[in-house]
């Protein structure tokens, strides 16, 4: 059967980068660039590796906040049953080359901005056509991944530390432990996934899947989501964080069942 993702040899085998594309003149429209710089790269792509191609790309163009290639694999895992590997990201996204940034650099380095201009063509089916990215919605999609990627991978002492009593500062293999113990998405759910719920909220998009997901986290989760946040040098978007939580979804009356106190991050 075919392979649902090209391999990164595959995707540059008749791929030749045209250094001079983003010089072009300045009377050329950056749709012409665009569909040039697309066409080329997936020249001898059929319909399923198109669908890849969106695939991968959904995410970063709908993200609140941008992905690493690290965390994106594991977002999709939770979006897609048999989501793409890093290799299979990475070998969609390096044809595309300056509108994505370097991505021969760490892993875990997040991908670029995309310029507002490659967004709207990409969003826009009369102008990219086949390449065509639907997006409406999927910041919905992104935010329900993100709180169930928390209550699936959050739990107590996350990086089994000796003693809760320690600072951070004060275990030498900080470092190491939150790579191993804290996932490149979980990492990223706790950090933005209420970024991706204020949107909603803006929106009018929180429903009852929302919901029920942040019902499971409020009294089984948010202490240890707070945890990672204190690990990983972020305690002090906590407080924001909580204030967007309390208005976005009008549960405030949930975070009673934790005690009056729990809130307080002082506490952690």
């Amino acid at each position: 059967g075919e392979k649902p993702f090209l391999s990164a040899k595959e995707s540059t085998h008749s791929f030749t980068y045209p250094t001079d594309l983003l010089q072009t003149s300045i009377n050329e429209s950056f749709d012409d660039v665009y569909m040039l710089l697309l066409t080329r790269a997936f020249q001898d792509a059929d319909a399923l590796a198109l669908d890849n191609f969106r695939l991968v790309m959904r995410p970063i163009l709908a993200g609140v906040e941008s992905f690493s290639p690290l965390a994106l694999e594991g977002v999709l895992r939770y979006l897609v049953p048999s989501g793409p590997t890093t290799d299979q990201i990475l070998a969609i996204l390096k044809p595309l080359g300056p509108l994505i940034g370097d991505l021969t650099a760490e892993l875990g380095t997040s991908i670029q901005k995309i310029h507002v201009s490659f967004r709207e063509f990409l969003e826009d089916p009369s102008r990219s056509r086949r390449f065509h990215i639907e997006t409406r919605g999927y910041q919905r999609e992104l935010a329900l991944a993100l709180l169930k990627i928390m209550n699936t991978e959050l739990r107590f002492n996350i990086c089994n530390l000796k003693s809760s009593y320690m600072r951070n500062s004060q275990v030498a293999d900080l470092n190491s432990r939150i790579e191993r113990c804290i996932s490149p998405q979980l990492f990223y759910a706790c950090r933005f996934g209420t970024r991706y719920l204020a949107e909603l909220s803006l929106h009018g998009q929180i429903d009852n899947a929302i919901l029920e997901e942040l019902r499971r986290f409020l009294p089984d989760k948010f202490l240890f989501w707070l945890e990672v946040l204190s690990l990983t040098s972020k305690g002090s978007e906590s407080v924001p964080a909580i204030n967007t939580i309390i208005d976005a979804t009008a549960v405030s009356v949930v975070f009673k069942d934790l005690g009056a106190h729990q809130t307080d991050e002082s506490l952690f």
